[in-house]
């Protein structure tokens, strides 16, 4: 934020304010006085916001309009205030405002000595009227240039021939010149002459190695400070980085206000469905009663013995009549699984560890289903007509080779 010293009651004040993409921090650059959402305000201290009327302006050139508005350079823009934004009576003025979408960086003026700072009366409380003194002023000079008059007058007197300083200077006169006396090399303490002899002398040496010491350093240090263009880089910098911070952190509250809004109406749906106190009881007190109801159905002991003694009786028996297949019995149930039943045909490639049905099946099909072969191919399908393996061919005119079955 810039900030101006002024000094109160100036007129056609100008101030420069920037403004920056809500977002991402970048200035903005096309803000014109009607541009969306525009409101420019000031705020003189103690007081409410005023409202300023946005205008155009022909140019930067353009002599000062109140509410005159445009753009710089970089997002820096010019600003007319009226009259009453910097007059007397307040020790200072915040110029603010908003644009949709956008951040706005005002500025602030320091109304130096307005009138009721503590300059205006030296010695007196802030806001006291400088009335009284003046007249106090006016009194304390007439007392003086009276009693200034008086000497003179008693000067002019003795200043005649014969007078009392006539008298006096002729006498001094003859006495010879005092600073032509030589001073003596030792003086007690208190004396005039141990004080212009001995400590002013080592005072004005002290100084004096004080600033041979003091002064080079000094002005290493001066040299050593930033020019204005270096202060200016370095504001510049540093405001960048304090609006990209802010820019990114008014998205993290962007897309932490998105979420409230999205999860907070389901949170409060899935509160209000939760059941109630009673819902809760009915529902736990008909589960008890299921519960109840499943447990008094479950057999006792002596039915469970019972009924295992049952299953065990039926179990030892089919394991005994497992056990007695004659040959015969086998040797149908061979029968029927190579003459009787049935196998679909096998799918994909063959592979080598296959069960024995499945091998005969993938046989069966070379020899019933259709083959199509070719210089380098031998593809093999099923009874339906879709390809399922194939086998890669080869022949250099001694040796034909096939090789394993792939997928294809």
């Amino acid at each position: 934020m810039i900030t101006y010293n002024i000094l109160p009651g100036t007129v056609d004040v100008s101030v420069v304010i920037r403004i920056v993409d809500s977002t991402d921090g970048t200035p903005e650059t096309g803000v014109v006085f009607d541009t969306a959402g525009i409101d420019l305000e000031y705020r003189r201290e103690g007081a409410a916001s005023t409202d300023i009327t946005e205008a155009t302006l022909a140019a930067l050139t353009t002599a000062h309009a109140d509410g005159g508005f445009l753009h710089i350079g970089n997002g820096y823009y010019r600003l007319d205030l009226p009259d009453a934004a910097c007059a007397t009576g307040a020790p200072g003025v915040l110029v603010h405002g908003v644009v949709t979408g956008m951040v706005v960086i005002g500025c602030y003026i320091q109304l130096e000595g307005f009138v009721n700072s503590v300059y205006t009366r030296i010695g007196a409380p802030a806001g006291a009227s400088i009335a009284a003194d003046i007249v106090t002023l006016d009194n304390f000079i007439d007392t003086e240039v009276a009693a200034i008059l008086a000497d003179t007058n008693e000067l002019q007197t003795d200043w005649a021939d014969g007078g009392r300083l006539d008298l006096i200077l002729d006498a001094a006169g003859s006495a010879g010149d005092p600073w032509a006396t030589t001073i003596p090399g030792a003086y007690g303490a208190g004396t005039a002459g141990l004080l212009l002899g001995t400590t002013i002398p080592n005072a004005i040496t002290a100084i004096d190695d004080l600033l041979d010491t003091e002064l080079p350093a000094l002005t290493t240090a001066v040299a050593d400070l930033p020019t204005n263009a270096e202060l200016a880089t370095s504001q510049a910098a540093a405001d960048d980085a304090t609006l990209a911070a802010i820019a990114t952190l008014q998205t993290s509250v962007n897309t932490i206000d998105d979420l409230l809004d999205t999860e907070i109406p389901a949170l409060t749906t899935a509160v209000a469905d939760l059941p109630t106190n009673a819902e809760l009881a009915t529902a736990l007190g008909t589960a008890d009663d299921a519960v109840l109801t499943a447990i008094g159905d479950l057999p006792t002991n002596a039915e469970l013995a019972t009924a295992l003694g049952t299953a065990d009786d039926a179990v030892l028996a089919a394991i005994a009549a497992l056990n007695n297949l004659s040959a015969a019995q086998v040797a149908t149930e061979i029968a029927d699984a190579l003459g009787t039943d049935t196998y679909a045909e096998p799918t994909g490639v063959p592979a080598a560890t296959a069960a024995l049905a499945t091998k005969l099946g993938y046989v069966f099909m070379a020899l019933r289903n259709r083959i199509d072969v070719t210089a380098t191919k031998k593809t093999f399908y099923d009874d339906g007509g879709a390809a399922e393996w194939e086998k890669d061919l080869s022949d250099d005119g001694t040796t034909y080779s096939e090789s394993e079955g792939n997928a294809i």
